[in-house]
């Protein structure tokens, strides 16, 4: 018995000593970890082990018992990225009793989530004071959520561990920051308290500021008076609701729920969830000025989001509703008395309906497509007659069944067009190029690419009974179909032509008689179709119309010795080439008379030997109007008026630049030109627009090189030295 005794004195000796030997070992491995530089970093190398992320650090001051310092702290997950340039910890977990326990310092923090949204503070601090279990803790920091919006925040909760707490926090814009040059600029301030587990509740205010859109200058800010959100927290459910007021036009509501909510579990994949946000907007006035292109915009919007199911699996429905709205638009004529559009969206699909009303006529929309990753949808728009157009140029309505492709690279539009009714008269066309005042020349670069809303069109456009059209003279209803394309990037194009149905064409003070008119579209720009018109009036042949009177402007007399008098004689235009600029030629039936001739018919009812001073300048007008560039005839008329009168008539075409407006335009006149001797030419500039200057040139010349020129007009004189060289080229032998 003794023997066993002390067998197990020596066993309890042995583990006495070993205990004691592995307390002293865990002792100093525990002061090795908390005290010294080497065993803190053996102590974050441990925390891999259980951190859901993977955790770096370029450089460790201190220990972690007292005070240390990390540099380079990197931290990822597969939700967030977070980097703190220096982070400067002192607590005393040896005096839990005292009142100073933690004090924590950082500057350069940064995060970054997965939706890739950053979000930085230059520097904080938080602290907890107090004796457990009552806490207090304070925290003070500089928060940046984007380049140029920075927020101080500022923040206070007090209670006993676990649940009993209050919080007041304060989140406001530097003084130092304008706020001309953020995007959102207001404070926030939220009061809170928690008295159980699942009870509490939270008051947010927001404060009356603006938020700034974004590179856009249409609307400069939109200001908002402040607003509220209420949240209550029970063990049956997470209630909130809150308004935002715009201003008394305009409100954003947010209402949600989650039932069963706790604060220990937090959000799971499993909790139901049911929440709308919704935008009211009872009128529209702030967006006036969106669009030079629209005035007198009325009408209301309301906007709405529902989400309903779970967290993991929520299901999502909007609808957009714009009621109660007219516009304007100034440069179509165009006023829509009741414009009307709702939008439904379900899971990934959406359906819309709409519709204008102009003048009591009609136009409705119907669409319908995915909400996908992309968005694709097909719209169809059809009406009756609809006035689409109502300027003092253009006057057209439309009878559309069109339909609209939509996918994110493409906007196909396909369909008919009928036009029942249109009166189409363009009074302006322009030859000249303008640039703005501003522009300055470095170098060539790409051009931005332009926006269209419609890349491919395929139409076919078909005129009515009541579709008139007056354009450089012509006037007449037009019948026909057009066959409007657009492929990606390229121009609108058309094929097909359009024939005048009881037409004139005016033409030298003349209203004559279109025989033959077409419009034709051979696959060019739509603006600029072939024409095709041939116009004539009859006159009737007496002596006494074509007796010999001054002899001013007789250029073909002996033509009149073919004309049977008494009969009916057929005298007219034909214009041929494009629209934008025509080829213009006379004729006459039976072919006797001269162009000359045919012109003064047309012009003073006689021929051209019974001209006066003043019908000659009639005529000097009317050869303005003609194309002489390739005109044969035209030309001709040209060399008679020469021939004749012993006088130079040429038709000249210069482009000018004027450097103080930055702009090139033609200019085109008439010079009529007399050698008064050998030396002594005279000549007189003629501007065929009102613009033009008229100028009288002398020019004597002083041998074969040299000559003084004199010009003198209603704004300017000068005198000039000319020296003139003509060289002939010698072919060289090979």
């Amino acid at each position: 018995m003794r023997r066993f005794l002390r067998k197990t004195l020596r066993v309890l000796v042995k583990i006495l000593y070993f205990s004691c030997l592995l307390l002293i070992l865990l002792g100093g491995m525990a002061l090795f970890l908390l005290e010294t530089k080497p065993g803190l970093r053996t102590l974050i190398q441990f925390s891999h082990l259980y951190l859901p992320g993977t955790i770096k650090i370029q450089q460790i001051e201190g220990s972690l018992f007292n005070h240390f310092v990390l540099s380079g702290v990197e931290y990822q997950n597969e939700s967030l990225k977070l980097r703190i340039e220096q982070l400067d910890v002192q607590w005393r977990p040896h005096a839990l009793r005292e009142s100073q326990l933690v004090t924590a310092q950082w500057h350069g923090m940064q995060w970054k989530s997965a939706q890739d949204k950053i979000m930085s503070s230059k520097k904080g601090t938080i602290t907890a004071t107090g004796v457990l279990p009552n806490m207090q803790i304070n925290l003070n920091s500089q928060v940046t959520t984007e380049p140029e919006a920075h927020w101080l925040m500022d923040a206070t909760i007090r209670g006993t561990l676990p649940w009993t707490w209050t919080f007041d926090a304060h989140l406001t814009q530097p003084p130092n920051i304008s706020a001309q040059h953020t995007r959102l600029y207001t404070s926030f301030s939220t009061k809170g308290v928690i008295t159980a587990k699942n009870q509490g509740n939270l008051l947010l205010t927001i404060h009356p500021g603006f938020y700034q859109l974004p590179d856009n200058d249409t609307i400069s800010r939109v200001q908002f008076k402040g607003g509220s959100l209420k949240v209550t927290l029970s063990p049956e459910q997470l209630n909130g609701s809150g308004i935002l007021t715009i201003d008394e036009h305009k409100n954003l509501k947010l209402k949600f729920k989650l039932p069963q909510f706790a604060l220990d579990t937090g959000l799971k994949d499993d909790q139901p969830i049911k929440s709308e946000l919704s935008l009211e907007i009872n009128s529209l006035d702030f967006l006036q000025k969106i669009s030079p292109e629209i005035n007198k915009l009325k009408g209301q919007l309301v906007a709405s989001f529902k989400v309903s199911g779970t967290m993991k699996k929520r299901k999502v429905t909007s609808h957009l509703m714009l009621s109660k709205t007219s516009l304007s638009l100034p440069k179509l004529g165009l006023n829509l008395d009741t414009l009307e559009v709702n939008i439904h969206g379900k899971e990934r699909s959406w359906e819309a309906t709409g519709s204008a009303i102009s003048a009591g006529h009609h136009l409705s929309l119907t669409g319908k497509g995915n909400l996908s990753a992309q968005f694709t949808g097909d719209f169809t728009l059809e009406g009756d007659n609809f006035p689409l157009v109502q300027t003092s140029e253009y006057k057209i309505h439309i009878s559309p069944k069109l339909n609209l492709h939509v996918t994110p690279t493409t906007q196909t539009l396909s369909g008919t067009v009928l036009v029942p009714y249109a009166e189409i008269k363009p009074r302006s066309f322009h030859n000249s190029i303008s640039l703005p005042d501003d522009i300055v020349y470095k170098r060539k670069e790409k051009p931005a690419p332009s926006f269209s809303p419609i890349n491919s069109m395929d139409i076919d456009l078909v005129m009515g009974k009541e579709v008139t059209i007056d354009v450089k003279g012509l006037k007449g209803h037009l019948n026909g179909t057009l066959h409007v394309k657009q492929s990606q990037q390229n121009s609108i194009n058309a094929y097909g032509e359009l024939s005048v149905r009881d037409g004139t064409y005016k033409a030298y003070g003349q209203d004559l008689a279109i025989q033959q008119g077409q419009l034709i579209f051979t696959g060019g720009p739509i603006s600029n179709p072939g024409i095709n018109v041939r116009a004539a009036k009859k006159i009737s042949t007496t002596p006494t119309t074509f007796a010999s009177s001054s002899q001013l402007l007789d250029f073909n007399s002996t033509n009149l010795q073919n004309i049977n008098y008494g009969e009916t004689m057929i005298l007219g235009v034909e214009v041929t080439g494009r629209l934008a600029r025509p080829k213009i030629q006379l004729f006459s039936e039976p072919a006797v008379l001269s162009q000359a001739d045919i012109l003064s018919m047309l012009v003073l009812g006689r021929p051209a030997n019974q001209a006066n001073k003043a019908g000659g300048q009639l005529l000097l007008t009317a050869i303005s109007s003609m194309n002489l560039g390739s005109n044969t005839n035209s030309l001709r008329l040209l060399e008679q008026l020469k021939q004749s009168a012993g006088i130079d008539f040429n038709v000249q075409t210069n482009t000018n630049y004027n450097q103080a407006t930055n702009t090139s335009s033609d200019t085109t006149s008439f010079v009529v030109g007399k050698s008064l001797s050998k030396r002594f030419y005279l000549s007189y500039n003629i501007g065929l627009s009102q613009t033009d200057t008229n100028m009288l040139t002398l020019r004597y010349l002083l041998n074969r090189f040299f000559s003084i020129q004199i010009s003198n007009s209603d704004t300017s004189s000068a005198i000039d030295f000319l020296y003139t060289s003509n060289k002939k080229i010698k072919k060289r032998k090979r």
